[in-house]
């Protein structure tokens, strides 16, 4: 993912933002120790975070989806192929 500077700088300012709103909206007992801290971020990234983020995701799929031809090959889901597959 490139981001330009100017991207960067607006993701900055909104995540800054975001992270004062789920601040204040933490217990202040849950933000003593670094695994509280990282209870609690994790617990706003499953709660708030991630569901927002994959609407969003899901409603620019839609649109892309919606803006192609009628005639064009489906959407379908990144290929299993053996190359893209991680040896265990």
């Amino acid at each position: 993912m490139d981001l330009t500077a100017q991207q960067q700088q607006a993701l900055h300012e909104h995540l800054r933002a975001a992270a004062e709103i789920l601040y204040q909206n933490t217990p202040p007992e849950q933000l003593t120790s670094l695994e509280g801290i990282e209870l609690a971020v994790r617990e706003h990234l499953l709660a708030a975070v991630g569901p927002q983020m994959a609407l969003f995701l899901s409603r620019q799929l839609q649109a892309q989806l919606l803006a192609m031809p009628a005639d064009s090959p489906p959407v379908s889901a990144p290929s299993k192929s053996p190359k893209n597959k991680r040896k265990s």
